[in-house]
């Protein structure tokens, strides 16, 4: 039983350790992953780098069995994720790019969806647009005093495009 917890411990920290991010945190402590938005400056965006990385950490550790729990959060303390990032957005013009890139999204939420341990979403900030579609793809969010959460995609003429819509009915429920 000893051979097989260290095995699978190691093997959380082998993948912890082989996993090449350059938009994510990524640090395995016991049974537990932190995955972590690192673009504080641009108030963690989900660009599609962040997008890709999402999908590949959470797809990568879900075949590990040690994991129990995951936290996901925001650097810094004024955003979870402030939504997808608007320069690259802006850069997609056609439906072609622009379907691409909700691909992306929802591929990304789904390896969330999907993980096998609860994912709980540490809005240490605001969680707008498709940072608000990610707190709802997690199991639990846990929210600081000056969190908030804001479905604004309509603003600019968006949807939910990563299939946020679905998982806010069911955290909230059916209307009455």
């Amino acid at each position: 039983m000893t051979a097989t917890v260290t095995s699978a411990v190691t093997s959380a920290t082998a993948i912890a350790a082989s996993v090449a991010t350059r938009q994510l945190r990524v640090a395995v402590a016991g049974g537990r992953l932190d995955v972590t938005l690192d673009r504080p400056q641009a108030r963690n965006a989900l660009s599609v780098d962040t997008l890709r990385e999402l999908e590949m950490v959470f797809t990568r550790f879900a075949a590990v069995p040690d994991i129990c729990v995951v936290v996901l959060t925001g650097a810094g303390d004024r955003a979870f994720a402030a939504g997808g990032d608007l320069k690259e957005l802006d850069a997609h013009r056609s439906e072609a790019q622009a379907g691409a890139l909700f691909d992306t999204g929802r591929a990304a939420l789904d390896a969330v969806r999907r993980f096998p341990a609860p994912v709980v979403a540490a809005l240490n900030g605001v969680a707008l647009g498709g940072g608000a579609e990610l707190s709802m793809a997690c199991d639990f969010r846990l929210a600081a005093a000056h969190a908030g959460i804001g479905f604004v995609q309509a603003q600019l003429a968006l949807t939910t495009g990563f299939g946020g819509c679905a998982d806010l009915q069911a955290v909230v429920g059916p209307r009455k």
